[in-house]
């Protein structure tokens, strides 16, 4: 065969076949995606073609031809046919009697024609995929405001708030129900809320500021009425051989991590088994 000119490697001519000089060839990369097992190839007026080609001979989106080809159409009708037109051979389907096309079985039960060819994809028998339920859409959160009770799609639809800024402003800036409706559209907010952080009255912004952390985690806090600030707890020592350390100390003091101290004392190993690391 020779050397291997430039831009070329070793391709078989029949995959079938081991490599030897007379079944393999210089081939591109092109060439060489196109010899392979994953193409499928169909048989189209006496001449058996990859898909790939088939859509590129007929100017025919290849997405196009795969689905048309994988809902039961021949090879001539996935490339003639236009695009919106309707299948004469649409697959047939029958159930207590009747016969009908998936797009007549839909119309007659009322559902979606995509949602029925989803799930009989799914591999959901027809009798199921026809009379499965709907899944019904999530309800919608309900607020009172001034004595009345709408959705919050209403009040935003009557106060021309948009609703993702309203459900902004009550889920992650926790904002009260009168404030997130009666606030209009990039103002400040009208109120402001203060909360004590070690001793000291101060706004949520001031106390975020101190305590490095966002104002909607303060405002969170204050309304659940959570600690601003989590106490710490005393770390418990461990004594021996006459010395009282934390777990922490011992791990430096003998190089041992600490995630294997603390699992030793979980399995109930006594002080002296865990730093010393031999059970009796």
């Amino acid at each position: 065969m020779g050397p291997c000119p430039p831009g070329l490697t070793l391709d078989r001519k029949d995959n079938n076949k081991g490599y030897n000089p007379k079944n393999c060839r210089w081939a591109a990369r092109r060439q060489q995606n196109r010899n392979t097992r994953a193409n499928r190839r169909v048989l189209f007026r006496g001449r058996r073609l990859l898909i790939s080609d088939l859509a590129r001979e007929y100017c025919v989106p290849l997405p196009r031809v795969l689905a048309r080809l994988k809902r039961g159409w021949s090879p001539e009708d996935a490339v003639t046919v236009p695009a919106g037109a309707r299948h004469t051979n649409a697959r047939l389907l029958t159930l207590n009697g009747e016969t009908h096309c998936i797009a007549d079985w839909a119309r007659k039960v009322g559902i979606n024609c995509a949602t029925l060819s989803r799930r009989l994809a799914t591999g959901s028998p027809l009798r199921q995929a026809l009379t499965s339920p709907i899944s019904q859409k999530r309800k919608s959160r309900i607020l009172l405001f001034r004595g009345r009770e709408q959705t919050l799609q209403d009040w935003a639809r009557q106060l021309k708030i948009p609703p993702q800024r309203i459900s902004q402003r009550l889920n992650q800036l926790h904002w009260s129900v009168e404030e997130a409706l009666t606030t209009p559209v990039g103002a400040p907010r009208k109120t402001t809320h203060w909360v004590v952080l070690d001793g000291q009255r101060m706004g949520i912004t001031a106390a975020a500021t101190r305590l490095g952390v966002s104002a909607a985690f303060i405002r969170y806090r204050a309304v659940h009425g959570i600690p601003l600030r989590k106490s710490k707890q005393p770390r418990r020592k461990y004594r021996y051989q006459g010395q009282l350390l934390t777990i922490g100390q011992w791990a430096k003091k003998l190089r041992i991590p600490v995630s294997t101290l603390h699992d030793r004392l979980r399995r109930g190993w006594t002080v002296r088994e865990t730093l010393t690391g031999c059970r009796a």
